[in-house]
């Protein structure tokens, strides 16, 4: 993926995290259901879990765009980790005070009553959280996982989505360090970032497999409807990159209002979840029986891809949101927040 992030840089973030997490690609022993990978510990170790979080606040520093390549590169190892959700939450706390190393969760809720007693909701890996950032559209919510009644729950890749209840009481409560927009908005983007990575790696593992498996004397990939269902594959990645890296761009220039972050960054999950359901479908059909066996390593793939596209919103979702803000806004209003020059491009125009 070709983020703004110095190429000598990105290439040591994605050697960093294929030391750590792609030497268990394809091991036999995966953890069991809403288990930690075992490289978890080492992961946060070496500070990958905290990239974009200022290391003024206790994080390890870097830009967004590093934690973009940080999240794309772990998924395309097919890491089912709670990178996303303890980042969001560290980055959010980073906002207000120091932060400690912890495992986080992170929850979108509706608005909070001041007459509730106590609120409910789904808390992803909370299980294995420490702490979780509740964000409702006007305040954050701080929890300490000790005082939450849990449910145990887990989505199609086994990951657990735990389903929680919590005294209002026992929560601390802040204003909203950002707009609600602009933290939806870059869910999203990690979102949509994990699954070009996760695409990605089943795309690569299906070419791997074509090219080598014979048939009548030569590979599968020199039959022209193989080759041709792996150039749509492709040609998925490389407009889903591209919806990524434009979002991340939106988010990271300062002249992009919360709106046009959020709608930029909608746009990219809707197109990488369409791009996660025809990956999936590909590659499986490039597979054959092989591809659905649990043996073998495209299911960990695919059923990442499957539970990834409707994380946090649907596609349907997403969509009837986008189209509520083109109705208000206008299409000339989106279309300039995807299609604007960044401030590098203008001082070469």
């Amino acid at each position: 993926m070709t983020i703004d992030v110095c190429p000598e840089i990105a290439h040591q973030i994605r050697d960093a995290v294929r030391a750590i997490a792609g030497k268990v690609v394809g091991r036999s022993d995966r953890p069991a259901v809403g288990a930690l990978p075992d490289y978890w510990p080492a992961f946060e170790e070496h500070g990958l879990s905290l990239v974009g979080v200022p290391e003024i606040a206790g994080g390890s520093g870097g830009s967004l765009a590093e934690l973009v390549v940080v999240v794309d590169e772990l998924a395309r190892c097919a890491g089912s980790t709670p990178l996303i959700e303890s980042n969001t939450a560290a980055f959010l706390l980073s906002l207000l005070e120091t932060v400690a190393p912890a495992i986080r969760s992170v929850t979108i809720m509706p608005a909070v009553n001041r007459s509730d007693v106590r609120i409910r909701g789904m808390l992803a890996w909370g299980r294995r959280v420490e702490q979780a950032v509740l964000v409702a559209p006007d305040e954050l919510l701080v929890v300490d996982v000790a005082a939450v009644r849990l449910d145990v729950a887990e989505n199609i890749a086994g990951e657990p989505r735990d389903l929680f209840e919590v005294q209002l009481e026992d929560a601390r409560r802040y204003a909203l360090p950002l707009p609600i927009q602009s933290i939806e908005a870059r869910i999203h983007l990690l979102w949509s970032a994990a699954i070009v990575g996760a695409a990605t790696g089943a795309y690569e593992l299906t070419r791997q497999y074509v090219a080598q498996r014979q048939q009548f004397g030569a590979p599968l990939i020199t039959i022209p409807s193989i080759a041709a269902s792996l150039a749509r594959m492709r040609t998925a990645i490389v407009q889903a990159e591209a919806a990524v890296q434009r979002a991340t761009e939106a988010l990271m220039d300062i002249r992009s209002d919360p709106d046009e972050q959020l709608a930029a960054a909608q746009v990219a999950r809707v197109i990488t979840g369409q791009t996660a359901t025809d990956v999936a479908a590909g590659c499986h059909q490039l597979h054959g029986a092989i591809g659905i066996t649990a043996e073998y390593h495209l299911s960990d793939f695919t059923r990442l891809l499957w539970a990834w596209r409707d994380t946090v919103s649907s596609q349907r979702h997403l969509t009837a949101q986008l189209g509520r803000s083109v109705r208000v806004g206008g299409e000339r209003r989106l279309w300039h927040v995807l299609t604007r020059p960044r401030p590098a491009e203008e001082a070469h125009a």
